[in-house]
């Protein structure tokens, strides 16, 4: 991907170490790359040991959300931005723009473009001529509007904003599975996603702790759990 005197720059400024590390890491990916396989699958063979349902039921329970802590003026402006998203109206780097419903998660909102559907290793996530520069589609993938239709939920107790919520949460699930697609080019920024799944999940009604958030988180977790940390950053008490 990219010039050669890019590449030859960055290998240039690696240690001895980091270069060996990436080098069995590019071979571990040629030799055995990651499985096709469900969430529920991945959630068995990395956390084998803990059972899905009451482990994630123990997180939701510890990290309750707390509506009364906000204030009258920040729940006003929560709300508007959740009704706002519910129309398909959301500001990105401060520029109005108009989702779908539910988001094309691998879309250049400002421009329109679409980033490529191909396996994460395969896309040069730097090129700017794709969709105008990635860091405006990696901002949709972080979950800001999902996490707003959360809130929107806590503060309410509408269930048009959890309804909402869970069915984007699922759609982004769905169309990008483990190692494919513009999102997986970035190890951070998956993490910021997964931690902020576990504040959405927080804020979703009980009716879906019991089934569908608990089923909905899981997949989160088992999709996310190849990036490193990301289990860790999605246990972290977060304010609502």
């Amino acid at each position: 991907m990219g010039s050669l005197g890019w590449k030859w720059r960055r290998l240039r400024a690696m240690s001895a170490q980091e270069v060996a590390t990436r080098v069995v890491r590019a071979v571990r990916e040629r030799v055995s790359p990651l499985p096709k396989e469900p969430p529920d699958a991945t959630w068995g063979r990395y956390y084998a040991q803990y059972a899905p349902v009451p482990t994630l039921q123990r997180i939701a329970e510890t990290l309750a959300p707390r509506p009364q802590a906000v204030s009258a003026a920040e729940r006003e402006r929560l709300l508007q931005e959740a009704d706002a998203i519910r129309r398909g109206a959301w500001t990105l780097f401060g520029y109005p723009v108009q989702l779908d419903d539910p988001p094309c998660w691998r879309r250049n909102y400002l421009l329109g473009k679409d980033w490529t559907d191909a396996p994460a290793k395969a896309i040069d996530y730097r090129r700017i001529d794709i969709a105008g520069g990635v860091k405006y589609v990696w901002e949709l993938s972080r979950g800001q509007p999902i996490l707003r239709l959360a809130q929107g939920y806590a503060l309410t107790g509408e269930a048009g904003y959890a309804e909402t919520c869970r069915r984007w949460l699922l759609d982004w699930i769905a169309r990008n599975p483990r190692g494919r697609g513009i999102h997986w080019t970035s190890a951070l920024g998956m993490r910021f996603a997964s931690s902020r799944g576990g504040t959405r999940s927080r804020c979703l009604p009980t009716r879906f702790r019991r089934r569908r958030r608990r089923r909905c988180w899981a997949r989160w977790c088992s999709t996310a759990s190849s990036s490193s940390g990301t289990s860790r950053l999605a246990r972290r008490r977060t304010t609502i």
